[in-house]
């Protein structure tokens, strides 16, 4: 494995990734959305005490893991339907559509679904999820992608994050 992937195991409970599967169900989806990712992708408000947990903590594991002062882009809570994957991509969109960001971020919030693996084919590395389980990788630097969801639906929470400017 790279040494610039952190993985930490139980990252979050059981209970709390049950707690988040209920924030995801009482979230609404944001009206307006098309495409592939319309009626996958919420955006919970984070300012609920495990939220803001969950928010600050990853913020403060990725900041000594990767060695530079962050801050979050786009955090959010997606929702991967059997039939859903995502193939090899860097985070920041192929056309420097988003060249603030530099790691990827995934807190993977069960494991009751076949399929659904992260890959990062250049270097070979492959990671079957975990409910509770952190993973973050510098995202601009390795094309990364999703197996197809074969049975059940995955969620995680996703985000990215880009050096602080303060």
């Amino acid at each position: 494995m790279a040494n610039d992937i952190m993985i930490v195991n139980d990252f979050l409970s059981a209970s709390e990734c049950e707690q988040m599967f209920v924030l995801f169900n009482t979230t609404p989806f944001r009206k307006n959305e098309t495409g592939n990712w319309a009626y996958r992708v919420k955006w919970p408000v984070y300012s609920e005490n495990l939220l803001a947990r969950i928010r600050d903590e990853r913020i403060k594991l990725c900041q000594e893991f990767f060695g530079e002062p962050l801050e979050i882009d786009n955090l959010n809570m997606t929702l991967w339907n059997t039939g859903n994957g995502m193939t090899p991509h860097r985070d920041d969109g192929g056309q420097q559509e988003y060249p603030h960001r530099k790691y990827a971020s995934i807190i993977y919030l069960n494991e009751d679904y076949e399929g659904g693996v992260l890959f990062i084919p250049q270097i070979n590395f492959t990671n079957k999820p975990k409910r509770g389980q952190l993973v973050s990788f510098p995202g601009i630097k390795y094309a990364h992608g999703v197996t197809q969801v074969t049975f059940g639906t995955r969620l995680t929470s996703i985000c990215w994050m880009k050096p602080s400017v303060s």
